[in-house]
C-alpha cells in the first residue's frame, strides 16, 4: 500500500506509526465513504478479538517450542511419532 505525502504528515503529526497503518489496512474491514472513497478500521470489539487469538497463538507457539514431530525421509507428510525434547 502507497501512503500519500498528506498521509505521512498527517500521521507523523497525529502520532500514528507506519505498522499502526499497515495493521489496520491489512485487518479492517471497509465502509464506504462519501465522495467515492473508503475507510479501512478496526472496531474495538475486533481488536479484542484479534488480541485473544494471538494470545492463543502465542501460548501454542510456546507448547510447540519443545515438540519434536518424526516423519519418514520418503513420506515427509506422515508423521509417524511425536514427543516433548527437553
Amino acid at each position: 500500500m502507497k501512503l500519500s505525502k498528506h498521509t505521512m504528515v498527517r500521521s507523523q503529526q497525529r502520532g500514528i506509526s507506519k505498522e499502526v497503518i499497515r495493521i489496520v489496512a491489512q485487518n479492517g474491514k471497509l465502509t464506504h465513504r462519501p465522495g467515492g472513497a473508503v475507510a479501512y478500521e478496526i472496531t474495538k470489539k475486533d481488536a479484542n478479538l484479534m488480541i485473544k487469538e494471538l494470545r492463543q497463538l502465542i501460548h501454542h507457539l510456546q507448547r510447540a517450542a519443545v515438540v519434536r514431530l518424526i516423519a519418514p525421509l520418503d513420506k515427509p507428510d506422515i508423521i509417524i511419532t511425536v514427543y516433548h525434547r527437553y
